[in-house]
């Protein structure tokens, strides 16, 4: 499968989607501080290209679970839509609200910006991106995490590929689509990967492989979900017939670092 983009064509408005994200479900996701794999490798990052500090905002931050792992060379921004973590006012972190569709971020301002799990919630990547460049020192980095539309358990199961059956995800990029979409803002890709979002244990991977094994089957390759809804309604009448997750098989994530070209 060749697409570098998938996404919707429908995305609900902006007030639908602050519904969605205050929805208690939703924000109880992102509601812990610990130290996921994506905010190692971004300190990585950060320490080998700005080893004395810097500003950096962080773009869907929650209550500021990345910025509270940086030393205190860093001058911290968080900018969350969901009002429940913004509004959780922090003396070392400056704390912003909104979509980043639709705020200023400022010019030139700063050395990093970073986003794990953002730009599939994007109504409108290029205008983000134009936000990020602009918000971004000559020389300053773009670091994000997001799911992997080239990933080996996306391109076998296409559409019912689990990322893709969240209410919230309107966009899944591959690392063609993300260069592709940086470039248009002078942002080079210098360093991606495939990674995998999170750290499971065996027994995880095991209950995974048999949850995606008995979904193949069941809908014949992803096809038809008709069987599979029917028997979740039967035996797990308060959840959800979603695709099971291959989170724990598969490196369906991709972490990219961007530059911005450093004369303008």
């Amino acid at each position: 499968m060749e697409c570098s983009l998938w996404h919707f064509n429908i995305i609900p408005s902006t007030a639908t989607l602050r519904d969605l994200l205050e929805n208690p479900a939703v924000a109880t996701r992102w509601a812990g501080h610990s130290d996921r794999p994506a905010f190692k490798r971004a300190r990585e990052v950060l320490h080998e290209f700005f080893s004395r500090g810097g500003s950096v905002l962080d773009v869907g931050a929650h209550t500021g679970g990345f910025l509270d792992t940086l030393d205190s060379n860093w001058r911290k921004t968080a900018l969350e839509p969901m009002r429940c973590a913004s509004e959780q006012r922090r003396d070392e972190i400056e704390m912003l609200s909104g979509f980043l569709e639709e705020k200023d971020i400022g010019l030139g301002k700063y050395e990093v910006v970073t986003a794990f799990d953002v730009f599939e919630h994007l109504a409108d990547p290029d205008l983000a991106c134009g936000r990020i460049a602009r918000a971004l020192r000559p020389g300053g980095l773009l670091v994000i995490e997001t799911g992997n539309s080239s990933a080996l358990s996306a391109r076998i199961l296409g559409g019912a590929w689990y990322y893709m059956n969240f209410l919230e995800h309107f966009q899944a990029f591959n690392i063609k689509a993300l260069s592709h979409l940086f470039g248009r803002y002078d942002l080079e890709v210098i360093r991606w990967g495939k990674v995998f979002q999170t750290t499971v244990s065996p027994a995880v991977r095991v209950r995974t492989a048999f949850s995606l094994a008995a979904f193949l089957t069941i809908t014949a390759g992803g096809r038809t979900g008709r069987l599979w809804r029917s028997l979740n309604r039967t035996l797990r009448p308060d959840s959800a017939a979603a695709p099971p997750s291959s989170i724990a098989l598969d490196q369906d994530h991709i972490f990219v670092v961007a530059r911005k070209a450093s004369q303008q």
